[in-house]
Order: C-alpha cells, then sequence, then structure tokens
C-alpha cells in the first residue's frame, strides 16, 4: 500500500494549524461563532495556499456538534464522519473534469434534497474557473438563493476568469503567499516527524523555491528526504531542483559583474553538464540579481526584506557595491524578458549565454550599455589595471584619456579657410545624411545624381541615363519642397533645388510607337501629351 503522502500528512485539521492566513482564518471563526453562516463562499488564491484545506475545516467547523470557539472539536460523531471521509453531505467537485451543463444541472437537482447526517450539505468546488459558460449559467440561480441547508464554497487560482454575476453572488476571500520562515517552520516539523535531518541552508532553498505554496514545499521536502536516505542537504536540493549551489551562485555572479565571460561561461558548463535546466538557473539568476540590487538600494534593512539570513545580505550588499543601479536594472530587465522566450525556445542554453554575454561585454545599443562599459573602464582605472595617459594641460586640471588631436598645441598657423567647391561638397554631404536618416526614399532619389554645386540661389544636381528617368518621375513638387527644406536648413539659406536630367527616357518600343501613331490619327497630333517614365512622342524624319 502506498503511503500516505507528506503534503498530505500535514494537512491542518483547525484553523488553528493553518499557515499565513490569519485574516481569512479570523473572519471565518468569526462567523461560526456567531451562526451567521453565507450560503456561498469564494476562496481566490496562488495554489498550495490553502484555500481547499479551510474549505474542509469550515464545513466541519459549522456541522460540529460541540465547537470550541469556533474551532470544529474532531470528536464528535460528524466531525469523525468526516474527517474519515465517511460522510456524503460533504461533495468534492473538480470542475476541471466536471465542468459541463449536464453536471452543474445535476448538482442543481440534488442540491435540493436535505442532508442525510449533517446539520449542511456542503458543495466545495475546486478550479471553478474552469466551468463552461452554460454551466456557470445553469448553477448561478441556486447560487444566489439555494435552500438553507446547502453551502457552497468555491476554490480558484484564477479569479479573474469568473463572471462577475457569480463573485457577487459570494463572500470572497483572498489567500495571500504564505511567508518563507512559515513555510520553513512546517517544512522543519514535517521533517522532524519523518525522522529526518536538514540543513538550515536547505530550508531555505526549499522555502525560495516554493513561491509561497506550502504544497510545493513539503513535495520537494519529500524528494529531498527519499533522495538523500533522510539527511537533506542544500547541494542536494540544488541538485533536485536543477539550480546552483548558493556558494556558487555567489560565484558565478561575482564573475558576471566583473565582466569576466570566460568564468560565467565555465561556470554554466559545469551546472549543465551536472544536469541542471537552463530555466532554473535563469530563474534563480534573476532572483539573485534582485537580491543585490535591493541590497544596495535598501541598506541594512535588506536581510528582512529578502527574508533572508545576515550573512547572505552582507554578501549581497558586497556584489551591490560592484555594480550600479543602472547596470543591475539592465542585467534584470534582460533577465526577466528571457524566461519568457526560454520557455518557446528549442535551445534555452543558447539563449541563456547570449544574455550572459551581454551582461559581461555591456551588449546592446542602449545608453544604460554603454554607462556599463565606462563604469568597468574607470574601475580598472582606479584599481591600476589601466594607466590613464598623462595631460598636457595644467596640473590642477585632471588628467584626460587620449586628447583628441584637434586639442593638441598647434604648431603652425592656422590653414586657411576651405575653397567654396569644399564647402559646397560639405553641403551635399550633410544633405545626403539628413535624407537618409529623416526620408529615406528621397535619400535614395537624389543619392543617384551628381552635385553640380551651388549657383545663383541653386542647389544643382545632375542626373544622366536611366537615373534621370528615375529622378523625373520620384522627385516631383511636394519631394523638392522637402529637399528644399533640409537644403535651407544646413546651408543657413533658402536655395531652390535644381535637376537637371541628361539622357532621359528609352527608345519607345515599336508597340509603342504603332499606338502613338494610332492616337495620333485619331485625335491629331497636337492632342496627344504623353506623361510619366513613357518615350517621348516619336519624331517623324
Amino acid at each position: 500500500m502506498a503511503g500516505l503522502a507528506l503534503y498530505r500528512q500535514m494537512r491542518p485539521t483547525t484553523f488553528a494549524a493553518v499557515y499565513g492566513q490569519e485574516a481569512v482564518v479570523r473572519a471565518l471563526i468569526n462567523q461560526v461563532q456567531s451562526g451567521q453562516i453565507s450560503h456561498a463562499y469564494l476562496f481566490c488564491g496562488p495554489r498550495g495556499t490553502g484555500k481547499t484545506s479551510i474549505a474542509r475545516i469550515l464545513a466541519r467547523a459549522i456541522n460540529c456538534l460541540e465547537p470550541v470557539e469556533g474551532e470544529p472539536c474532531g470528536h464528535c460523531a460528524n466531525c469523525q464522519a468526516l474527517l474519515d471521509d465517511r460522510c456524503t453531505d460533504l461533495i468534492e467537485i473538480d470542475a476541471a473534469s466536471n465542468n459541463g451543463v449536464d453536471e452543474m444541472r445535476e448538482l442543481r437537482d440534488k442540491v435540493r434534497f436535505a442532508p442525510v447526517s449533517l446539520r449542511y450539505k456542503v458543495y466545495i468546488i475546486d478550479e471553478v474557473h474552469m466551468l463552461s459558460t452554460g454551466a456557470f449559467n445553469a448553477l448561478l440561480k441556486t447560487l444566489e438563493e439555494p435552500p438553507s441547508h446547502a453551502v457552497f464554497i468555491l476554490a480558484t487560482t484564477e479569479s479573474h476568469k469568473l463572471p462577475a454575476t457569480v463573485i457577487s453572488r459570494c463572500q470572497r476571500y483572498d489567500f495571500k503567499r504564505i511567508p518563507m520562515d512559515e513555510i520553513m517552520q512546517c517544512v522543519k516539523k514535517a521533517i522532524d516527524a519523518r525522522q529526518g535531518e536538514v540543513e538550515p541552508e536547505a530550508l531555505r532553498i526549499i522555502a525560495r523555491a516554493a513561491d509561497g505554496a506550502m504544497r510545493d514545499a513539503l513535495s520537494m521536502a519529500e524528494q529531498a528526504l527519499i533522495t538523500e536516505n533522510g539527511h537533506i542537504t542544500a547541494a542536494g536540493v540544488a541538485e533536485i531542483l536543477g539550480g546552483a549551489d548558493p556558494g556558487e551562485r555567489f560565484k558565478w555572479v561575482d564573475c558576471l559583474l566583473q565582466g569576466d565571460a570566460a568564468g560565467v561561461l565555465s561556470l554554466l558548463d559545469g551546472f549543465i553538464a551536472a544536469g541542471r535546466d537552463p530555466a532554473v538557473l535563469a530563474r534563480e539568476l534573476a532572483l539573485h540579481i534582485r537580491g543585490v540590487m535591493i541590497a544596495g538600494a535598501v541598506g541594512d534593512a535588506a536581510a528582512a526584506l529578502l527574508e533572508e539570513t545576515p550573512d547572505i545580505a552582507v554578501a549581497y550588499a558586497r556584489q551591490a557595491k560592484a555594480a550600479s543601479p543602472a547596470t543591475l536594472c539592465a542585467m534584470l530587465d534582460e533577465l526577466a524578458r528571457l524566461e519568457g522566450d526560454m520557455r518557446w525556445s528549442s535551445q534555452p542554453r543558447l539563449l541563456l549565454e547570449l544574455a550572459l554575454m551581454k551582461a559581461c561585454y555591456g551588449g546592446g545599443q542602449d545608453v544604460t550599455a554603454l554607462l556599463t562599459r565606462l563604469e568597468r573602464l574607470e574601475k580598472r582605472i582606479d584599481s591600476g589595471a589601466v594607466a590613464a595617459p598623462a595631460s598636457a594641460a595644467s596640473p590642477g586640471k585632471p588628467a584626460r584619456a587620449n586628447p583628441p588631436a584637434q586639442e593638441q598645441p598647434a604648431a603652425a598657423p592656422a590653414p586657411a579657410q576651405p575653397a567654396a567647391g569644399k564647402i559646397d561638397d560639405a553641403l551635399w554631404s550633410r544633405v545626403l545624411a539628413r535624407l537618409k536618416k529623416e526620408k529615406m526614399p528621397l535619400w535614395a532619389a537624389l543619392s543617384a545624381g551628381k552635385f553640380a554645386g551651388v549657383a545663383d540661389g541653386q542647389f544643382c544636381v545632375r542626373f544622366e541615363g536611366d537615373n534621370a528617368t528615375f529622378a523625373g518621375v520620384t522627385l516631383r513638387e511636394a519631394s523638392k519642397a522637402a529637399i528644399e527644406g533640409i537644403v535651407a536648413q544646413e546651408a543657413g539659406r533658402p536655395l531652390r533645388l535644381t535637376v537637371e536630367q541628361v539622357g532621359a527616357g528609352r527608345p519607345a518600343a515599336p508597340r509603342q510607337d504603332a499606338l502613338l501613331q494610332s492616337a495620333a490619327d485619331l485625335f491629331g497630333r497636337e492632342n496627344v501629351i504623353v506623361r510619366g517614365d513613357e518615350p517621348p512622342f516619336p519624331t517623324q524624319e
């Protein structure tokens, strides 16, 4: 016979044994004591936070023959029947597999019958958001006005999927994620009950990985107990979860913040070779960078905010001094996007390596990446790894590395002003650069021509051959006005664009000659006008 799972063994049977849901427990106890029981409850919250467990405790409490301060006594006939699953008046429905309209109609018909042995017939509908629209409609009227002997308890992890008409008919209670210290306390109690041993850091890793879900934490603890034969270590838990050992993770982040690409890739290769999951590694790295960022921002309050030991908080603060907040934010942003990308990628390791290389080299085209590279260079100069070149300026001014050549003292008189032709060529280059950046189609048209200079208030461009035809079609009046506006800004005075077309057009094809001649015969040559890039009307020799 299979043994009882650890999370089932540790399932609470009283309100007092529930972890992390004080507000919900207090409200329900008050209702039981006052006798003001609602006809419908809605329990919302993340998985593994006690929704179904509290629903069962509430079912026992409202049916207990001798309740003690709102708690079920656990000894009366009703409590014993419910604890042993021998009572037909407690109906649990999994809406994920019973989500059709027929199931809800059957429930609606059966709810009218009085309970067999209890005071209230209790319906617990788990994952209620999985019901279809028809099923909700079938349940709606019964949920609003059920018989006086019926109580509905709906549980869901996705309350936003429920119709507003259902939510408005229930008393809603939101369950929060269970704090890490309470998860650690419960897991330690469960391991002690199994006569096992666990390292404090292993408890912390399990609690952090559970992300507020007690059931997940107990499942991981049970797996670790079996795998490590009753003695749970931090390294063993990290291996089971597919992540990195805390000490290795700090070393990994040290290499990352120092820009040591070889060290980062070497450690990653070791993790992958040991069977660690790249997605889990990326998630743990993101959580670590978050810890470093928070430690650098809040200082001594980091231990409480991160729910870590003082030693871990000090290690986070040490790493925070090695990078600026902007760098840490950029890394965290990259890793946050990475988690979603890796979910759909066939090569998650490649994406992780790419993100790590960006972090090491300050990759990217944004200002943050440039600031990261500059910051690392300054730190290398401060540490003496790179010698800053001496400045030719006065001793009171700070030294500047690689002073530009134009700032060196001139040994010869200033050169004469450039010729007018060179000024015009510079204007042509600036105009093309502006067009390429702002109006790419006009740049493509204008760059096909040759600049003929500026004369008599005109900005002259010559087009030859096929380029002349292309320019004739593209550079119409609106396009010329846009180009002239940019020319005026760059030249500092208005200039009119003059387009010179040399050799425009193509010889007319024989078919086109025949069509033009037919049109001339029919309408008269003086009434035929050729438009666009068609060849001119053929001349008669």
